[in-house]
């Protein structure tokens, strides 16, 4: 959410937390879509260079994952 809210997204590919009957103050696709992101739906992990993004703590294991492979430089 802060990167959405800080414009640091524009012209890059996202996902985040969406549920929005549940914790609509905490839904990140307006924002990150105001700041000029491309929003992913249903993604586990998305990596735009070295933004690595994720939707909900469920997917730690593959956010994990992809942040060791952009520190890697894989």
């Amino acid at each position: 959410m802060l990167a959405a809210r800080s414009k640091v997204v524009a012209g890059r590919r996202m996902t985040g937390f969406n549920d929005s009957g549940s914790f609509p103050e905490l839904v990140v696709q307006p924002d990150a879509e105001a700041a000029g992101a491309t929003w992913v739906q249903n993604a586990s992990v998305v990596v735009d260079r070295n933004l690595v993004t994720s939707p909900h703590p469920r997917h730690s294991a593959a956010f994990s994952a992809a942040i060791l492979d952009v520190l890697l430089g894989k």
